[in-house]
């Protein structure tokens, strides 16, 4: 009976024993991938982004690669894909990575359409100092932009020159709003004002890294010295790096 009791008593912590070795075994290089992922600040969306190119950067040299076009690595705004004037489905960090956006919901029947006269001088001035002007058009307010894609194009071009990138009409209001104006008008924006487009002709100011750093309400023109100065000064500033 004691030999019975100590060979039981035995073969039970033997599988005890390798009961534990086998968790160890299992939850060892997850919990180091994990530990690793969390160290990469860049990366903390890469899951739930499902970057794959992130993932394998947290897990390895805690880096993104430079070409991750991610919201981890290129922020919310060039993560967001919209179609341009001709109906043409475009990434914006794919077009846009690097450059300073003026992103501006725009009408063609509106007061303020004349600021078209000034977003195309500041195209004129500073696109080749990588300043892109994106227009929205949009006809939530009075509705003062009814026409289709093809008769915006031609208004812009007619009465404006317009050269720079205009886009398909969206929403920028309300629970069908386009992506990217969902995230310019949220409460998370680290810029003021804060909240729904009021008008026609706001304008969002978005740095080399992706990142909205100023807003301005229709009236503000976009020639003002303040505007000029704040554009100026982002051209001024490189894309962060990379590594973290």
């Amino acid at each position: 009976m004691r030999r019975f009791a100590a060979r039981t008593l035995a073969t039970g912590a033997m599988m005890m024993v390798m009961a534990i070795g086998a968790m160890a075994v299992v939850a060892g290089p997850a919990v180091a991938g994990q530990d690793k992922a969390e160290n990469c600040e860049k990366c903390e969306q890469a899951k739930a982004e499902k970057c794959e190119k992130c993932e394998q950067a947290a897990k390895s040299a805690n880096a993104c690669p430079a070409d991750c076009k991610k919201a981890c690595c290129v922020g919310k705004v060039l993560s967001q894909k919209a179609k341009d004037i001709d109906g043409n489905e475009v990434s914006l960090a794919e077009k846009y990575q690097g450059d300073v956006l003026l992103i501006v919901n725009v009408a063609s029947k509106c007061g303020y359409t004349k600021q078209y006269k000034g977003l195309q001088k500041l195209h004129e001035k500073y696109a080749e100092k990588g300043l892109r002007v994106v227009g929205f058009p949009c006809n939530q307010f009075g509705s003062q932009e009814p026409g289709s894609e093809k008769e915006i194009k031609q208004f812009c071009e007619a009465t404006f020159g317009v050269q720079f990138d205009m886009f398909s009409k969206i929403k920028v209001n309300g629970e069908d709003s386009h992506p990217l104006y969902s995230y310019l008008t949220s409460d998370d924006l680290p810029v003021k004002p804060k909240g729904k487009i009021k008008w026609n002709f706001e304008k969002f100011l978005v740095d080399r890294n992706g990142e909205v750093i100023a807003r301005y309400r229709s009236p503000v023109k976009p020639t003002s010295k303040k505007m000029v100065k704040a554009i100026e000064r982002a051209l001024s500033e490189k894309v962060a790096s990379a590594q973290n």
